[in-house]
Parts: structure tokens; C-alpha cells; sequence
């Protein structure tokens, strides 16, 4: 389960890089094809630089939820073994408290009849 999610996140961070280098290699044409004036060509730098993070925020923020959701799933499952334990022991005390009132009763039996 947890080596499928670490794939899962490993994948998403591939693909938000691969579609930043795209888009970085895009404006970078744009920017050479057209001899525009610096202005149009700072803008351009800082839409890209703008995405970019925006992007990285938005799979810190997936990355983030991923590892909550794991962890709850590590807490929940760590719950549920430690009450299905003590509810074996129990079990097994109320069955050694049960043998030994039967053993009990038994001696006391065998104490009255000779």
C-alpha cells in the first residue's frame, strides 16, 4: 500500500517536471523566434518563473496530503492490533481464571467425597 502511494507521489513529481521543462523550453522559443523588447521578455521570465512555483506548491501541498493519509493509515492500523491484543488477552485470562475455578471446584469435590 505505502510502496504503491511513494510510486504514485514519485510519478506526479516526474510529470510536474517534465511539464515545467516543457513550458520553461516553450517561452524560451517564444522569447528567441520573436525579437521582442525586454519588457515583453521580463514579463515572459516572470510568468514562467510564476508557474513554476506554483506548480512545486502544488505538489508539496499533494506530497503533504499523501504523507497525512499514510500516517492515518499507520495509526489506525497500529489501534486496531493493539485492541484486537488485548482483547486476546483477555480472552486468555478469563480462560486460565475459568481452568482454575474448574480445578478448584474439582480438589474441593474430591476433599468432601473422601
Amino acid at each position: 500500500m505505502i510502496t504503491i502511494i511513494i510510486i504514485i507521489i514519485i510519478i506526479i513529481t516526474i510529470i510536474i517536471i517534465i511539464i515545467t521543462i516543457i513550458i520553461i523550453i516553450i517561452i524560451t522559443t517564444i522569447i528567441i523566434t520573436t525579437t521582442t523588447t525586454t519588457t515583453t521578455t521580463i514579463i515572459i521570465i516572470i510568468t514562467t518563473t510564476i508557474t513554476t512555483t506554483i506548480i512545486t506548491i502544488i505538489t508539496i501541498i499533494i506530497i503533504i496530503i499523501i504523507i497525512i493519509i499514510i500516517i492515518i493509515i499507520i495509526i489506525v492500523v497500529v489501534v486496531v492490533v493493539v485492541v484486537v491484543v488485548v482483547i486476546i488477552i483477555i480472552i486468555i485470562i478469563i480462560i486460565i481464571i475459568i481452568i482454575i475455578i474448574i480445578i478448584i471446584i474439582i480438589i474441593i469435590i474430591i476433599i468432601i467425597i473422601t
